[in-house]
């Protein structure tokens, strides 16, 4: 793993009045949304790993790989991964309006505030759970 990609980082966040989130969990949420990067990045450098061959093959070998990281694989390739693109763009544009003082932790459909643990566990969701439903 490139260690590069994976250091923490520190911004200064300014102030916010239409976010209502504390200062601590927008920093929370930053780094949540660099963890949930450097994931992809692990997926796709394993995915770029498995995909060469010498031969030139679209197929990957995957003898040395456990289950669940050969399923994860297959649906990827199957999907020719654009919900990554998607996922990683949308992360991105949290970073920055987080780094902007722009954030809006509100639910687009709704307009309630999305609750903290749902933004932990899905950084750039811009829905709250109902009406994502």
């Amino acid at each position: 793993m490139n260690t590069n990609l994976h250091k923490e980082t520190t911004i200064r966040i300014p102030p916010n009045p239409q976010c209502s989130l504390s200062l601590e969990e927008q920093r929370i949420l930053f780094q949540a949304c660099n963890d949930a990067l450097q994931s992809k990045r692990d997926i796709i450098q394993s995915l770029n790993q498995s995909l060469k061959h010498e031969d030139g093959s679209n197929h990957y070998d995957d003898s040395n790989v456990d289950m669940s990281t050969k399923n994860e694989m297959h649906n990827l390739l199957a999907s020719r991964s654009p919900s990554l693109d998607y996922t990683a763009k949308s992360l991105f544009q949290v970073i920055e309006q987080l780094k902007t003082g722009v954030y809006d932790n509100h639910c687009q459909s709704c307009h309630q505030p999305i609750p903290f643990i749902r933004l932990k566990a899905v950084p750039h969701t811009q829905h709250c759970v109902i009406c994502k439903r």
